[in-house]
């Protein structure tokens, strides 16, 4: 056998005659390509460079919401010293960009003009640098029993009520005694002697001619 080019020629001897038959190469098969697997891991939008990289982005935007949500006056803890978040949840899909932020630096003056901490909870959309979401309740991160949402007013203490007096003796039944009646202690004539008093007064009548 004989290679030439790409074709082979096959000299076959039958009988005393030489023949020369071509013979096709097979054609040349391209080598497998590997097949990417469908199941490859997706890429997570957000992760934990991407939560540190946008905190204060998140700070920025977040702390007016939260200064909103105040019934009254409210004070800060660490402002501007700080960041206000101690917490920060991952995108709860791998494809969201949605990071929870979490802190509680901040009080609130309640109606009762008592100073009550608060935890906030904002949902900042790291890939369109924008708010999308906020939750305020009051307590401290760590707490078992968080405060309720708005304290109870305190109820008001009453006056103490004098005790009841004796009851008036009412009307007697027919046949029955009539209760006496209470002593009243004797008046004390105080007056001096000689001295009218307002019921009887003694006019005297001047002799004609007196002056």
């Amino acid at each position: 056998m004989k290679t030439v080019g790409c074709s082979a020629v096959l000299l076959i001897i039958n009988a005393g005659n030489v023949a020369a038959q071509a013979i096709p190469a097979s054609p040349i098969q391209p080598l497998p390509v590997p097949v990417k697997s469908t199941q490859l891991a997706q890429a997570v939008a957000c992760d934990s460079a991407c939560i540190r990289g946008n905190m204060d982005r998140a700070v920025q935007a977040c702390a007016p919401r939260v200064e909103a949500e105040a019934p009254g006056d409210y004070d800060w803890l660490i402002r501007p010293y700080g960041s206000i978040f101690q917490e920060a949840d991952s995108p709860e899909q791998p494809s969201s960009a949605v990071v929870r932020y979490r802190g509680d630096s901040i009080r609130f003056l309640n109606p009762q003009k008592e100073w009550v901490r608060a935890i906030y909870e904002c949902g900042y959309d790291t890939a369109k640098q924008q708010v999308v979401s906020l939750r305020v309740r009051l307590g401290v991160i760590g707490k078992v029993n968080p405060v309720p949402v708005l304290p109870a007013p305190k109820p008001q203490a009453r006056a103490p009520q004098p005790p009841p007096g004796p009851a008036a003796p009412g009307p007697a039944a027919p046949g029955q005694a009539q209760p006496p009646a209470p002593a009243t202690a004797p008046t004390v004539d105080r007056r001096r002697v000689g001295e009218p008093n307002d019921v009887s007064v003694l006019q005297i009548k001047s002799p004609p001619g007196a002056r």
